[in-house]
């Protein structure tokens, strides 16, 4: 591929999260934006100007595009997803992958899906993200033993009119996809599920401890019925549409000569010798570097140039959802569940079908 030639991307679902990422796509220079599927979508908004309408999935994959983003609801992601990659073209697909772990098996078994499906956890593109990643791998924190996290917010009742769907495939992943990024794949998960803070047929709470296959252990709380300044989505500048607030962070990683929040970076250590009779030291650290999603774009111009393989592809998918289907087993048959086995059960019940 000529690296000087842009590369055309379109779009597959122009709702608020697709014309997101067309407005940043707009600072990615190797990058053009040339067309929009959407039946629902206003052709005249000003995130979209400039951009062809198609009124088929094939009438836009013919447009000589490089790649789509596809921010279509929940149970179009995979089929659309796989269509995409049977025509040989490279696909960002917003989180989740897929609404359930069969989804996302299925979804595995689509045409160069190892090499051309990017998955919309921008998380991992953050600044603090990649100098947290940078902080474990280089010992600074010494040996990682544990993480700590919350997911805390109040959503208004208007919100789950359009969106009846629970804090795990909403929220949950995202963070169970970026524990996993930093601690190793998840190996076990024991988990309650409440519904006590809407009182819907969909889960408003979930509590969970999480063992990885790297020996780290952890727990994390979500929530969408709780005001709070813990969470991702406060505690950066990642939405305009979410308040920031100073006082936020989400994670806290504990290793034996030091720990780490994120993303506030407020690392805490003693000095040499030391240990808990004396004082800590505190540092605040800074991560230089453009904003995730804009991050997240220009890695999927280097996937679809082959010059990248996606950071999350289809295997960090799997076990990401993996881990959300051993949240719910674990709570309904309150028992620790093997992510691993929960894939194997799915593969094997796959391959009968087929």
């Amino acid at each position: 591929m000529n690296s000087e030639r842009k590369l055309r991307v379109g779009l597959i679902g122009a709702g608020f999260i697709g014309r997101t990422h067309v407005r940043i796509a707009k600072s990615v220079p190797t990058i053009e934006m040339v067309g929009f599927l959407d039946p629902m979508a206003e052709a005249d908004h000003a995130d979209l100007a400039g951009l062809r309408r198609h009124g088929t999935l094939d009438g836009l994959l013919a447009d000589k595009l490089d790649g789509v983003i596809v921010a279509v609801p929940d149970d179009l992601h995979v089929v659309t997803a796989t269509h995409c990659l049977e025509r040989g073209i490279a696909v960002f697909l917003e989180k989740p992958a897929a609404r359930t772990l069969d989804e996302c098996i299925a979804l595995s078994r689509a045409p160069m899906v190892g090499s051309r499906l990017l998955v919309g956890h921008q998380r991992r593109h953050h600044p603090a993200t990649r100098l947290a990643k940078s902080l474990i791998e280089q010992g600074q924190l010494g040996r990682l033993i544990g993480i700590g996290g919350v997911f805390a917010v109040k959503k208004d009742d208007k919100y789950f009119v359009q969106r009846p769907r629970g804090v795990g495939l909403v929220n949950l992943i995202h963070d169970l996809d970026l524990v996993q990024h930093l601690c190793g794949r998840l190996d076990h998960v024991s988990a309650a599920v409440s519904h006590r803070g809407r009182g819907a047929r969909e889960e408003d709470t979930i509590a969970l401890t999480m063992e990885f296959e790297t020996g780290v252990i952890g727990s994390f709380i979500a929530t969408d019925s709780s005001p709070s300044p813990w969470g991702w989505d406060q505690a950066t500048l990642e939405l305009p549409s979410i308040p920031y607030d100073a006082a936020g962070t989400t994670y806290s990683l504990l290793g034996t000569t030091a720990s780490l929040s994120i993303p506030d970076l407020k690392l805490s250590r003693h000095r040499a010798g030391e240990a808990w009779h004396h004082p800590l030291q505190h540092e605040t650290l800074k991560a230089a570097g453009a904003d995730a999603y804009a991050n997240q774009l220009h890695h999927f111009a280097d996937v679809m140039a082959g010059r990248a393989s996606p950071l999350v592809g289809i295997t960090e998918a799997l076990a990401t959802q993996a881990a959300l289907e051993a949240v719910f087993v674990s709570a309904r048959e309150g028992r620790r569940v093997s992510t691993q086995a929960l894939i194997d059960a799915a593969r094997r019940s796959a391959s009968h079908i087929h």
